[in-house]
């Protein structure tokens, strides 16, 4: 097939790849996110309350990659949702404004200043009358 030859082929990849067998390559070396000897200490603290006794390093380094994905998760998540509270949606024509809570309270507010008044003007007329009285 155009000039391929498919054994040698297959040779070369055969023994490329049996070379690549058995080695590990990393891009950057591999480093924990939280202190190795203070965490191992820490667990095999709480191991102990359930009978294990000894805990190895790969387990502490396994945990510290989990933790610092972990936070990771959260710290993106509550950057989400900061970013999410500074966003406003009032100059966004999807939106519509079903209720201003604002101007609602200011009417509250209103309602009981004339009130107020009211029962002021009662109270006044009230003592009027039982000064006239007396």
């Amino acid at each position: 097939m155009a000039g391929v030859n498919l054994n040698e082929e297959s040779a070369r990849i055969l023994a490329t790849n049996s070379e690549l067998v058995g080695t590990q390559i990393r891009s950057c070396k591999d480093e924990a996110f939280l202190h190795p000897g203070l965490l191992h200490r820490r667990i095999l603290e709480t191991a102990k309350k359930f009978g294990v006794t000894e805990v190895p390093m790969e387990a502490v380094t396994f945990i510290s990659h989990a933790t610092q994905s972990r936070l990771r998760t959260v710290v993106e998540k509550v950057s989400i949702i900061a970013q999410h509270r500074l966003d406003s949606c009032k100059d966004d024509e999807c939106y519509e404004q079903s209720a201003d809570v604002r101007s609602q309270l200011r009417f509250f507010e209103q309602l009981e200043r004339i009130e107020k008044q009211r029962k002021d003007e009662q109270e006044r007329e009230i003592l009027l009358k039982a000064a006239k009285m007396n």
